[in-house]
């Protein structure tokens, strides 16, 4: 079974939603190491950071927009794929004529004449503002009930995959109001007064100053941040506070991830509370100096582990979906981005449910830095996590904080990251058997699905080897009592279509 050393491996995360808290991180740390380079550290308390709401995340200055920024991790050079994006700045800029900055951040470089880029921009926005197929998709939506109820359930539960170009502008003008049928039909109308712009003021106004005050980030002397960058360039700016109040620390790798971790524990934190809330929240960027000032550094093993796992899971999605593994560009029907969101929105109490669910063969506390290394082991989770995710229609659900699926028959099958790594099916199962911090969540369970082992019963598997401690209460554990099997991922996929 493979073991990551979780300690000195670097787990960056990359996933779309992931990404842009990360970007965020580093765009804060860099407006404060800059504040401090200028003696003017007095002016951090005027700051803020506000996420999801405007913009992907946006700046604030004395409670004004001081920039807005879009993320997109798309795995193309090409800029007619960030059209979207582009009209979305503008649009934004039209609207809040007093925000002068405007920032896409991308990983992949677009391939551009950086000294033509305000043209570029021009001619991008035009062409999005004038598709005549976007056009007339809206006006049928107000023309048919059925298919303005179509859209308004696509809005209301969103599909896996990018949501089309209608979508996005009609969710651009909701807001975070809900999408009722006249909620909807107004931001249709206002989108289509933009499109048709009978007066011309959007199309002169991107001509004279719109177009110009959106910029492609800058990172260092790039234009765009590499796959495995994003991370490191956030470390650096940590290091480079560091070295202003405690230079004692700047070298410490472990205090470095230590803060790195918690200044990503709040931003998911903050995600989480503002979709719940759906309100509008700022982090003030004195929050962000409390951590980095913080000297205790104190978070628990267990904590640590746990946020490590989190970007190791992000970490072993980029490897798939940009790697050798997965083998299409087609990702209509992949849920790897839906599932990590709503993984990324578990508390700490629930994401060591969901990893201990989804590795059910790994004995041992979290808190021990050798059994958090073991879990999501990189095997199961491409052969079978990650590969059922990006391949399978169906969609799943979440049960108990683990990612499942109901059958016909209303059998509950969770997935797993189970793979046999060498080792007999014997000892897997005897394995699940004895692994204490697990028993309780087979209750209502009937399979896991896993790469290559398969047995329909895991308890009657083990019990040919089971040589338990003394006090391992066997008659009573739940796979004694009910019966739960393996099944593998092809045998289930099969399983399903049928």
């Amino acid at each position: 079974m493979e073991f990551l050393n979780l300690e000195v491996d670097a787990t960056p995360s990359w996933s779309g939603y992931n990404y842009q808290g990360k970007v965020a991180i580093y765009e804060v740390l860099k407006i404060v190491n800059c504040l401090i380079d200028e003696n003017r550290r007095d002016f951090i308390s005027r700051y803020s950071l506000e996420l999801e709401w405007l913009e992907d995340f946006s700046i604030i200055c004395d409670d004004q927009y001081y920039s807005i920024h879009q993320v997109k991790a798309l795995n193309t050079d090409g800029i007619a794929k960030y059209q979207e994006a582009l009209l979305g700045l503008a649009k934004k800029l039209y609207t809040h004529k007093y925000i002068d900055t405007a920032y896409l951040h991308v990983w992949k470089k677009i391939n551009v004449d950086m000294d033509k880029w305000k043209n570029e921009v021009e001619a991008s926005i035009k062409k999005a503002i004038t598709s005549t197929e976007v056009k007339e998709i809206l006006e049928e939506l107000l023309k048919k009930r059925g298919k303005l109820e179509e859209a308004i359930n696509r809005i209301e539960k969103p599909k896996s995959g990018s949501a089309p170009g209608y979508i996005k502008r009609i969710k651009s003008h909701l807001g975070d109001n809900d999408p009722t049928e006249e909620n909807v039909k107004e931001s249709i109308q206002t989108e289509l007064s933009l499109i048709n712009d009978e007066s011309g003021y959007f199309i002169q106004e991107l001509n004279n100053s719109l177009a110009s005050k959106i910029s492609l980030y800058l990172y260092d002397e790039d234009n765009f941040c590499e796959i495995d960058k994003i991370e490191d360039l956030i470390n650096r700016q940590i290091q480079k506070y560091l070295m202003v109040k405690r230079s004692w620390m700047a070298s410490d790798r472990a205090s470095i991830e230590k803060i790195y971790l918690r200044l990503q524990k709040l931003i998911d934190e903050h995600i989480t509370e503002r979709h719940k809330s759906k309100e509008k929240t700022h982090i003030m960027f004195s929050s962000i100096i409390k951590i980095l000032d913080d000297e205790s550094i104190n978070a628990s093993s267990r904590e640590i582990n746990l946020m490590r796992l989190k970007s190791k899971i992000y970490y072993l999605k980029d490897i798939y979906c940009y790697g050798k593994y997965c083998r299409t560009d087609d990702c209509t029907h992949c849920k790897i981005e839906l599932a990590l969101k709503i993984i990324n929105k578990l508390d700490i109490e629930k994401f060591e449910k969901f990893i201990r669910i989804s590795s059910p063969e790994v004995k041992g506390l979290v808190s021990d830095e050798k059994v958090a290394g073991l879990m999501f082991e990189r095997n199961g989770t491409n052969g079978c996590f990650f590969k059922l995710l990006s391949s399978f229609e169906k969609e799943f659900v979440v049960t108990s904080n683990a990612i499942s699926y109901n059958t016909d028959s209303k059998e509950l099958i969770y997935l797993t990251t189970l793979a046999e790594n060498g080792n007999f099916i014997e000892n897997c199962c005897k394995d699940i058997v004895e692994n204490k911090e697990i028993d309780g969540i087979f209750m209502d369970v009937d399979y896991i699905i896993s790469k290559d082992i398969e047995t329909e019963s895991i308890f009657d598997t083990a019990n040919s080897i089971l040589n338990v401690e003394p006090e391992f209460e066997l008659n009573n554990h739940i796979l004694h009592c009910k019966k739960v099997g393996i099944i593998k991922i092809d045998n289930f996929t099969e399983r399903m279509i049928k």
